[in-house]
């Protein structure tokens, strides 16, 4: 497989590699919104595979970006979410609670999502904050616990930055989050 080039952040088309590991037969139907607003605005290519991690690190360590996001944090096992973020990019990121609260940072907006621990307060971008409490139809509103935990990081990985959206759900509030990552 080719190397990646990194982001073309000095030209004035933006090319965007939306990379599937496990692309679900629903993905594009799921998410054709926030397709359509990267489209609009860079060129997307598509790719498969599992076998471009090493490549990924390189790409980020020479400037490029990757955002982990979407089917991302629904499909992966916590413990292996773990090792993930330890092996490939040597970050001691980790899978934190699952539930949805409303997030502050402006605007503030609620997901549900797969938080991270151990990302640190500079890296988390969103943070439930003394306020957010558990939103469930089913289950009374409990207090947020781990309100160090973040569902959205951004950090800076020698040249390069990299993303997490821990969103299982698709929502409206994380498209310009994730087009934001993406310079777009």
């Amino acid at each position: 497989m080719p190397s990646i080039p990194p982001s073309s952040a000095g030209t004035s088309q933006h090319r965007i590699l939306l990379l599937s590991l496990d692309k679900q037969s629903w993905f594009d139907e799921m998410y054709n919104r926030l397709i359509t607003a990267i489209s609009d605005r860079a060129v997307l290519q598509r790719a498969t595979g599992s076998a471009v991690m090493q490549e990924l690190k390189e790409y980020v360590s020479n400037g490029g970006t990757v955002v982990f996001g979407r089917l991302f944090s629904s499909f992966i096992s916590p413990a292996d979410m773990n090792a993930f973020f330890r092996r490939h990019f040597d970050l001691p990121w980790e899978s934190g609670d699952y539930h949805r609260t409303t997030l502050h940072l402006k605007p503030s907006y609620s997901q549900k999502a797969v938080f991270l621990k151990n990302v640190g307060q500079t890296a988390a971008l969103y943070l439930p904050s003394e306020q957010s409490k558990t939103e469930n139809r089913v289950f009374s509103a409990e207090p947020i616990r781990g309100r160090e935990q973040t569902p959205v990081a951004w950090k800076r990985i020698s040249e390069g930055w990299i993303g997490y959206i821990g969103d299982v759900n698709g929502e409206e509030g994380n498209d310009g989050v994730i087009l934001g990552m993406c310079g777009l």
